[in-house]
C-alpha cells in the first residue's frame, strides 16, 4: 500500500465561478442574476466542505480518545444500591461520560446550525 506524501497535498483550494452569466441567460434572466446562483452554489459548497471537514475531525478525536484509553472492567461488578452507582460513574465511568457529552453538543450546536440557516433559492 501508499503512503499518503503530505508535502504533495495543496494547500489551497480554488472554486472558480465560471458560467454564471450564460446560467442566467439559459433561464431569460439577466446576468446579475446568474452571479446571485454562482454565489449560493460557492456558499453552499463551502459550508458543506466545513461541515464534513468537521464531523470527520470530530469522528477522529472520539476515535482515538476511544482507541487511547483503558476502559474499566465492570463485568466484574455488580451494583446493588444507588451509592454504589453513582461512585462507579464519578469515579470509573468519567471519560465515557466526557466522550458521550462532547457527541451531544455537536449534536446540538449542529441542530441549532441546521434550524438557523436560512436557504434562500436562486431565482
Amino acid at each position: 500500500m501508499e503512503t499518503l506524501d503530505l508535502q504533495k497535498l495543496p494547500k489551497h483550494v480554488a472554486i472558480i465561478m465560471d458560467g454564471n452569466g450564460r446560467w442566467a441567460q439559459q433561464r431569460q434572466k439577466h446576468r446579475v442574476e446568474g452571479h446571485r446562483a454562482g454565489i449560493h452554489a460557492v456558499r453552499d459548497t463551502v459550508e458543506t466542505a466545513a461541515q464534513e471537514i468537521a464531523a470527520l475531525v470530530l469522528a477522529l478525536l472520539i476515535g482515538v480518545t476511544v482507541t487511547a484509553t483503558e476502559w474499566p472492567e465492570t463485568a466484574e461488578r455488580i451494583w446493588t444500591d444507588t451509592e454504589a452507582v453513582a461512585v462507579a460513574l464519578f469515579s470509573d465511568f468519567v471519560l465515557p461520560f466526557e466522550v458521550v457529552s462532547v457527541l451531544l453538543l455537536a449534536a446540538v450546536i449542529g441542530g441549532v446550525f441546521i434550524a438557523k440557516r436560512e436557504r434562500k433559492e436562486p431565482g
